[in-house]
């Protein structure tokens, strides 16, 4: 009779440790999933977004690029760069 109960203790512990290396298994996936390359970006590019120092950083430099290649288009280089850069920079100023 001790032998029939060793062995379903046995079979209950092999059992147990079988549950446990599946969910250690599945939590093992999980965390590799998070790790990936794709993941990681986008959870970078989130962070960076979500900063508001970053966001009126990168406010301020679109705003700047935009005005350095369209106002040379437009003609008016000489008379508009200055008050329009004031202007966008006051309006950044109040947005962020």
């Amino acid at each position: 009779m001790e032998t029939t109960d060793q062995k379903q203790l046995l079979k209950q512990r092999i059992l147990a440790l079988e549950t446990r290396q599946a969910f250690e298994l599945n939590e093992l996936k999980q965390q590799i999933n998070r790790l990936s390359p794709l993941n990681y970006i986008k959870s970078t590019l989130h962070d960076i977004t979500s900063s508001p120092d970053i966001k009126a950083d990168l406010w301020n430099g679109v705003v700047g690029i935009t005005t350095g290649y369209l106002l040379p288009k437009i003609g008016l280089l000489g008379l508009v760069q200055k008050p329009l850069r004031s202007l966008l920079g006051w309006v950044t100023k109040k947005l962020f």
